[in-house]
């Protein structure tokens, strides 16, 4: 009775004046609901998705039809396998399906998809269709602002049918309730409610998977819910999971046991942005599920050790430098076993990770590795035939430089200062970390690993002047690194407007030349309860080094001691210039002589190119 559905299920029936049929036993075999639907005649039958495609399959093995009392099943509460309809159809011919969705503050059902018989075609899987009763539905991003169709967005639902929030939790109520922007009548409200979906063209909701489910792979977003429907849509998959593992996607398949990794990755490839693409598959004879019958993301098995391939064709290394490769690269990639055959993309691996395994097989094979053969031999059998025989001089090693005076700019550093002085006020390279820290958050701790982060790092402490008209890097001896914290408990919505200040800042543009370049500014939302964020501007550092960034932050944090950096980004700076310099000044006047004399290339565009930039998109 503690359910939501069961409102929903129970009381219609009665008030109706009809039997309402509880299995004798709890939940029962699908085997046993046959019986148990004829054996009472029963008439209409509300099934979880996973339930009934149990249901189907039981249908399938033993050629069974259902009661012809049937006159109509109800589907709820998880997505649709697209191939389950047709086999219902073929075995409850003229029994309408319908796929009903909706959450319990919006009075469970919000919107119902009649599904026809052949739902092969539809893209995406199975839709939950159009709202029922008086409903308004919203699909809105970030800024609650209306998306075009095809595009994924939070489903908004308003009407009278809301809850009126959570009892005794004021402050969630006001997360998750909000006003409704778009209603003509004041003070109406809608609801969020975290989960994805897409207007499709016909009119139709799909759904997309949970905002608590969308996950961040090397900068790109991905909805993982979307994965999921195109590996259902692969021949032979008959149930899929994907998350995110070590900055890469895994995918959790039932269905064939002869399925090919290789196969599944290049259909996928296809049809997915290359971020989408799971690195590692992982097959189940079962999804982990919760009684409920919905998958239990928590329960699925850690892939580390399970074989990336669907089907398992390891060749161990055969040779001492295949051995060393191997080493590192399951170093680089987290994982226990990787053959000779293995892609090193195919693994997981990516343009940052390329860069970390090149400087470790410096050190592991004694010679020099060039980056582009990751590219042209991405398997440890092809890279190792293809390093040279005899081994080149090795490179200069980056050392330590004494601390006497400036340094100058590295390249990338040259690029992001000159766009700066081009738009000082401009926010664009602003490179910035939220949390929302759940529990409490000590001040005096924060800012002490703040101020052991800061000591750590030169580069979060680095100004850069102009001297005799160039630029310079200076690094203080020391700088203020506490937090700037804004107490906002006392308002009705304290996260809504610690957004609005936090979107505020972080267009509030860093002064190069008299820094700091560092900030972290916190939000007291509750009394455990804090919206935080670190900002910095892009010239002291970058995606990798905010990696960096959070990790020992939270060591800090914890009273972690850690070692002082061999090197610092002056060091690799003074490198580049000195070992790098008469290279680029030879690339540069070969390109510079090559180029001589043709003219500007000025492509067509839908529209005049401005003097300055707009940045205004459309």
């Amino acid at each position: 009775m503690a359910f939501d559905a069961s409102v929903e299920q129970i009381f219609p029936a009665l008030t109706c004046g009809a039997a309402l049929v509880l299995p004798e036993h709890g939940l029962v075999a699908p085997t046993q609901l046959l019986t148990d639907l004829e054996r009472h005649r029963v008439t209409i039958a509300n099934l979880p998705p996973a339930y009934f495609g149990e249901l189907v399959d039981r249908l399938d093995e033993r050629s069974r039809s259902v009661p012809d009392s049937l006159r109509l099943m109800i589907l709820g509460g998880d997505t649709v396998r697209p191939g389950d309809p047709l086999r219902w159809s073929k075995h409850a011919p003229g029994v309408p399906l319908l796929n009903a969705y909706g959450p319990t503050e919006a009075v469970v059902t919000s919107t119902v998809f009649d599904v026809p018989a052949d739902v092969s075609d539809v893209d995406g899987g199975v839709p939950v269709g159009r709202a029922v009763g008086e409903r308004s539905l919203y699909v809105l991003d970030e800024r609650l602002r209306q998306v075009p169709a095809g595009a994924v967005g939070e489903l908004f639902i308003a009407g009278t049918q809301l809850a009126r929030g959570y009892v005794g939790r004021s402050g969630l109520t006001g997360e998750r309730f909000l006003p409704d922007p778009f209603a003509a009548e004041p003070g109406a409200r809608m609801y969020r409610t975290g989960d994805l979906v897409r207007w499709r063209n016909d009119g139709q909701l799909a759904f997309c998977g949970r905002t608590d489910d969308q996950v961040k792979v090397r900068g790109f977003r991905v909805e993982t819910g979307e994965v999921e429907a195109r590996l259902r849509e692969y021949p032979g998959v008959e149930d899929a999971v994907v998350v995110a593992w070590r900055d890469r996607l895994v995918a959790y398949i039932t269905g064939a046991a002869d399925l090919a990794a290789d196969d599944v990755r290049d259909w996928l490839s296809d049809r997915l942005p290359h971020y989408m693409v799971p690195a590692l598959f992982v097959t189940l004879e079962e999804l982990p599920r919760t009684v409920g019958g919905k998958i239990d993301r928590g329960r699925l098995p850690d892939p580390d050790g399970h074989r990336p391939d669907l089907t398992d064709d390891y060749t161990a290394p055969r040779t001492p430098t295949e051995k060393a490769i191997a080493d590192v690269w399951q170093e680089v990639l987290q994982l226990d076993r990787i053959g000779v055959h293995d892609d090193f993309f195919h693994l997981g691996g990516h343009s940052l990770l390329v860069t970390l395994a090149v400087a470790r097989l410096v050190k592991a094979l004694e010679q020099p590795v060039d980056i582009r053969d990751f590219f042209a031999h991405p398997t440890i059998a092809e890279f190792a035939a293809a390093l040279p025989a005899t081994p080149a001089e090795p490179q200069p090693m980056i050392r330590r430089q004494a601390r006497s005076g400036d340094f100058p700019l590295s390249h990338a550093q040259e690029g992001l200062w000159f766009l700066n002085r081009l738009e000082p006020d401009a926010p664009d390279y602003m490179a910035a970390l939220a949390w929302r820290v759940d529990g409490p958050l000590d001040r005096r701790r924060l800012d002490e690993a703040l101020r052991q982060l800061v000591h750590r790092h030169e580069t979060l402490r680095t100004t850069f002047p102009c001297v005799d008209s160039q630029p310079v890097q200076r690094v203080a001896a020391h700088c203020d690194a506490t937090s700037t914290w804004r107490d906002l408990s006392h308002l009705p919505h304290p996260l809504d407007e610690a957004i609005r200040q936090a979107t505020d800042e972080l267009h509030l543009p860093f002064d190069l030349e008299s820094g700091p370049l560092f900030r972290t500014l916190v939000w007291q939302l509750g009394p455990s309860d804090h919206l935080l964020i670190v900002a910095m501007h892009h010239i002291v550092t970058d995606g990798w080094s905010m990696g960096v960034l959070v990790r020992e932050l939270g060591e800090l944090y914890d009273g972690a001691r850690l070692p002082e950096p061999p090197i610092q980004y002056a060091d690799y700076t003074d490198w580049q210039r000195r070992e790098r310099g008469d290279t680029l000044a030879r690339d540069l006047a070969y390109w510079r002589e090559r180029l001589g004399g043709l003219p500007a290339l000025e492509l067509p565009t839908d529209r005049p190119r401005p003097v300055r930039a707009g940045w205004s998109g459309a």
